[in-house]
């Protein structure tokens, strides 16, 4: 069967850090939610939604790199004059960010790859097709950090992902 491509690009505007401790001194945990804009790839639709992350990250010695996996679930959902769409993902990643700044603001740049699994529904008017899929998912990004206080801070991200699937 001839192997199809799924491109999600995904932004997130996020207000993070329930209990991140930002200064790192062993690990850290992030929960982000934010905004999912999703193309489908051979479809002539784009998909809307949210996205909601949890990162849990270890800095390094020197304070400038950072590693650790990512848990995610992205929704999305649109429609055009043939059909009605609605994708839900899960994608689990490892990541890795690279640091630049001070103490108070911090950009970062992310890598991550890793698998993810896909329900995608199509209905039209005369059929309702839905699948589930599995396969790799690699992505990257850029962000902000704003330090609020010793623990908690808020971050502003851009990520995107591409998921690979075999069936849709």
């Amino acid at each position: 069967m001839k192997k199809l491509f799924l491109l999600l690009i995904l932004s997130s505007i996020s207000a993070s850090g329930l209990f991140a401790q930002y200064k790192h001194q062993s690990g850290s945990a992030v929960f982000n939610l934010g905004y999912a804009s999703l193309t489908p790839k051979g479809e002539d639709v784009d998909l809307t939604g949210f996205t909601a992350n949890f990162d849990y990250e270890y800095l390094n010695l020197k304070k400038f790199l950072s590693y650790g996996f990512s848990i995610s679930y992205i929704e999305g959902t649109g429609s055009n004059t043939e059909a009605a769409y609605k994708y839900h993902s899960w994608p689990f990643t490892f990541m890795m960010k690279g640091y630049l700044g001070g103490d108070k603001i911090r950009g970062y740049i992310r890598a991550q790859a890793g698998f993810h699994s896909t329900t995608a529904q199509k209905e039209g008017p005369l059929a309702l097709t839905q699948v589930w899929d599995t396969g790799l998912t690699a992505g990257g990004g850029l962000g902000v950090n704003f330090l609020v206080s010793e623990r908690i801070f808020l971050n502003l991200e851009y990520n995107a992902n591409w998921l690979d699937t075999n069936i849709y």
